[in-house]
This record gives structure tokens, sequence and C-alpha cells, in this order.
């Protein structure tokens, strides 16, 4: 206070204490200093009573053994710091080298905190905050103290407050089993298309694109490789998809742009399939999240592929890219349904146990009699899918 502030420099210069010297309207780095190491002296004749006392007279109280472990002892200002294994080194700061101790009820501390959470901008967990602290203070229970200080923060409050959380809607029948029937894996699926991609043949480049589809209740894909979006590639894709599958009951698409374009082309596809008993339905024009589990399958792979292959405009040809993506979809299938438990104890649950009843493992290898260009593109796309396990 300013009264505090006029009795020092009364007391510090008895002979100079004019108008002039009282009226100073800042306080200079030496009385911050005095005031600071005052403030915390007071502190801790409140919070740290039963240390100050032990210190002392250390024949007469005992101290409790989580201070004492701290090594407390009296600075020549009689603050109780710190000293530990740092208290040689040069090179470090006193605030460093010997903290100030603070209880875990001071007042001080709790006002030190808020001021670094306030320099900090607010930025940052209670951990990273309470970093910054113990670089210069000691405080006891002080990483408890600075995460309750940043629950407390009204601006805090204000800025990361949690939304309300929209209550979800029901799952679409085609998700849930019907226990009346026995379902074979992909009996309900849902497909995207998904490219175009380059690939080079010979001299020769072209487009691909992919045709993702996703088993609606055991979470697997399965992936073709087609010439373009046309009725006829989308066709010919849905028969090799049928050859190795079964024939689906429901197959659900979307209405993104591609799909919009061939509208008529879909048409005509639910009317050569019907006769089959495939219940064919499509998502809401423009309305992406209803096909959201076969979305995130398409992102995941294009995540694997571009990411992974940065070149593949260039570098892989036809059947490159089919085993390509043959090996995204048996990665994909072995990831895990359930929850992985740290000891490693528990079975894991995966798509491929329901395909082939065990995950799927990649054995064939490069034979060594190989011709040495075979063998050089092999090692290309082994890069490419250890690349894409990486990711």
């Amino acid at each position: 206070s300013k009264k505090w502030t006029n009795n020092e420099r009364r007391l510090r210069n008895p002979k100079k204490s004019t108008q002039r010297l009282l009226d100073l309207s800042y306080l200079k780095p030496s009385e911050l200093r005095k005031a600071r190491t005052t403030l915390i002296r007071e502190d801790q004749t409140d919070s740290l009573n039963e240390v100050l006392m032990a210190l002392k007279q250390p024949k007469k109280y005992q101290m409790d053994s989580n201070i004492l472990q701290l090594t407390p002892r009296f600075d020549r200002n009689g603050v109780i710091r710190m000293f530990g294994r740092l208290e040689s080194t040069p090179f470090l700061s006193p605030e460093i080298r010997v903290p100030v101790i603070l209880g875990k009820k001071s007042r001080v501390a709790r006002g030190l905190i808020y001021d670094f959470h306030m320099e900090n901008n607010h930025f940052g967990s209670y951990q990273a905050l309470w970093n910054l602290v113990k670089q210069k203070y000691c405080v006891i229970q002080g990483l408890s103290m600075c995460k309750k200080l940043i629950k407390e923060c009204n601006y805090c409050k204000k800025k990361f407050a949690a939304t309300t959380a929209r209550k979800m809607g029901p799952l679409p029948f085609s998700r849930i089993p019907d226990s009346r029937r026995r379902l074979t894996p992909f009996a309900h699926v849902g497909i995207d298309n998904m490219g175009p991609l380059n690939v080079k043949n010979g001299d020769n480049m072209a487009t691909r694109y992919l045709l993702v589809f996703v088993c609606m209740i055991t979470r697997a894909i399965h992936i073709e490789v087609t010439v373009d979006k046309s009725t006829k590639s989308t066709t010919l894709a849905l028969i090799r998809f049928q050859g190795r599958f079964g024939t689906p009951n429901i197959i659900n698409t979307d209405n993104a742009s591609n799909f919009l374009e061939i509208a008529r082309e879909m048409e005509k596809l639910k009317a050569i399939f019907a006769d089959k008993e495939i219940n064919w339905t499509f998502n809401p024009p423009k309305a992406a999240w209803f096909g959201g589990h076969f979305e995130i399958f398409v992102g995941l792979i294009k995540k694997a592929i571009f990411k992974s292959t940065p070149n593949i405009d260039v570098i892989l040809n036809d059947e490159e890219l089919a085993t390509l993506t043959s090996e995204i979809a048996r990665m994909l299938n072995n990831r895990p349904l359930n929850y992985v438990s740290e000891d490693g104890i528990d079975t894991v649950l995966t798509p491929a146990d329901f395909i082939l009843g065990s995950q799927k493992t990649s054995e064939i290898t490069c034979p060594e009699s190989i011709s040495r260009d075979f063998k050089k593109r092999y090692i290309f796309l082994k890069k490419y899918l250890d690349n894409i396990w990486k990711k």
C-alpha cells in the first residue's frame, strides 16, 4: 500500500524524507523486491507456521516428513527456501537454485499462480501452468492448486465451456442385425465412390476410381478398382463383390455430386437387382452425414494413399494399385473393434474375424529368383505399404 511504501522510504532515508520523495508515483526495483520479500515472509508465518517453529526450535518442534524432504532453511532475509541439489549452481538465478516454499493454503501462492495464468493468456492445461510456477516457487500441493484455479477461472469457464451435446438419433435399421435371420458379412453394405487416381501402364496414363464397400454391421470393408463411375463399371464391380461375399440384402449409397450426375443410371441399377431382393436405399441429397458409416472409411483410405504414396500418379500401374487397395483393406479389417487392454491378455475382436474367422496376415513375399525389374517394383510397393501401416 501507499502508507507502507511511505514508511519504508522514511526509514531508508530519514534525512531526505521530503515531500518529493514521498510523492513518487512508481516503485523502485529495490522497493519491489523488499515488498515481495516482506509479503512472502508474512504469508509463510500463516501458512507454514509449524515449519517456521520447527526451524527456529528444532529440538522442541518436529517437522512434517513431506516438508522435511524439501530441506527447508532460512535465507538471509528470513524467507523459507528449498535448498536442493541445484544450490551450488552458479549460472542459475536464485529463484531456480533455492525456490521459495509456499504452503498449500497460501494466499500469495494462489495469487502468484493466477498471475502466471494471466501472463500465459489463459492457455494450456494445469500441468503446463504448474510447470511455469515450479520454476520459481515450491508450492505444497501446487498441482492441485493449479487445477482448482483453472477450474474456478471465470474467463476459462466462458471461453472453454463445454457446449450442449446433442442427443444422438436412433440407429438406422440397416445398422442392426436381424436376430431372426442368419446374416453374413456385407449383408447390409454401404457403397461410396472415391477418386480419381492416375495410373501408368507402360507409357499410357489412365484414370481409375475406387468403389468402397463397408459392412454396416461388422464394419468390415472391401475395395474394388473401377475404370470410371459409369453404370457399366459400377455393375461389374458389384458383380465381382457378389462373387466374393454373396448378394447383399441392403445397399445404401449417398447422394453426393458424383451420384447426382448419374442419378438415372443408379435407378437402372435398382431395376437390375430388383429380382434378387436387394433393397437399394439412397441418403437424402446434400446430407453427407447420413452416410457417415462409409464416409469415414473413405477418409481413412485417402489418408493412407495420399500421405504414404505422394508420387502415386507416376509409379503405380493397375496391378500395383489393386494390390495397394487390397492391403489397405486388410489393414483396416485388422483394426480392433473393442477396447484394447494395456496388458494385452484380452482377445481383440476385428472385422477380419467375421470374414475369415481370424485376422488376416500378409505372408507372401517376393521370391529371390524373380527378375530385377519386378523386384524393384515390388520393393517400391512394399515401401508404400509400410508407410500406410505407419499412418
